[in-house]
């Protein structure tokens, strides 16, 4: 690839961001600075599993500590989640949100990974800081900030108000079709793999089963059952009735909703519908 010398580096990246998807081609760019403007702040790549946005970041990441002398952090969510509950943990906190701060550029893998609610509600005064300050973040999620169950609205609004990059949806080979094997989830007890579904979900979503099955009206557990409760209509045949019993005793409207929520996120967000599929490919 060629690029104009005109363009700065976050530039190039924005415009060839498909191309970059494929691991090298970033790093194999030689005319590039790394002046960063303001108006992509934050540069947000979104798109599900398998899609390539996390190895782009990397290539943004290698090729930023090869041009540049200014210092450059890289956190996955969950491992920034857990150091931010370590460091309130330690009463170190204001130590290590100056150290944040002052990074010139943050690069977060998985933003939405970041479970921890405390955490969550810091990022944005975190961004707000970074930002009057001139410095750049860049991040990943798998959905638009809009539609991203797993984020807060605080943090969402932060992130919608910079360039938002959607990378295409994988394509799967047909003959890895997740439906494949489902016909003998049937043919078990419901019972047993209503609690499998759960449980699965669960796991899936950073969750317990009775987070699930619980009074909880959380956004991200809200979702997650939500899930819970299509692929249990999908697996089980079970009726609504039925459906909400296990779920906490819910009433059947409550599973209706829940189903045209779902099956409507999976026309238009491509996270939901990547969930979808590793969810039934785990209880094929």
């Amino acid at each position: 690839m060629t690029a104009s010398p005109a363009l700065d580096y976050l530039d190039y990246a924005v415009a060839k961001a498909c191309d970059c998807v494929a691991a090298g081609n970033l790093a194999r760019e030689q005319d590039k600075t790394v002046d960063v403007p303001a108006r992509h702040n934050p540069l947000v790549v979104v798109g599900p599993s398998g899609c390539g946005k996390s190895q782009w970041l990397k290539n943004f990441f290698h090729l930023w500590r090869k041009r540049s002398t200014e210092k450059a952090g890289f956190w996955d969510g969950l491992a920034l989640g857990a150091e931010i509950a370590a460091a309130d943990e330690a009463d170190t906190l204001d130590r290590w949100r100056s150290r944040f701060v002052s990074l010139p550029l943050v690069l977060i893998d998985g933003i939405d990974r970041v479970a921890d609610s405390h955490s969550q509600q810091l990022l944005p005064f975190l961004f707000d800081a970074a930002a009057s300050a001139g410095k750049q973040w860049v991040v990943t999620l798998r959905a638009h900030p809009h539609v991203c169950t797993t984020i807060q609205s605080a943090l969402a609004t932060r992130l919608s108000g910079g360039l938002v990059i959607a990378l295409p949806r994988p394509a799967f080979k047909q003959h890895s079709h997740p439906a494949r094997g489902l016909g003998s989830l049937r043919l078990r007890q419901p019972k047993a793999v209503l609690r499998r579904v759960i449980a699965t979900t669960a796991l899936h979503y950073g969750l317990t089963p009775d987070d699930l099955t619980g009074p909880s009206r959380h956004r991200a557990t809200a979702h997650a059952r939500a899930m819970a409760m299509v692929l249990a209509r999908q697996l089980t045949g079970q009726s609504l009735l039925a459906i909400g019993n296990a779920f906490g005793n819910r009433d059947h409207t409550t599973v209706m909703h829940s189903l045209r929520v779902v099956h409507k996120r999976l026309g238009n967000d491509c996270g939901v519908a990547c969930d979808m599929e590793q969810l039934l490919r785990r209880l094929a």
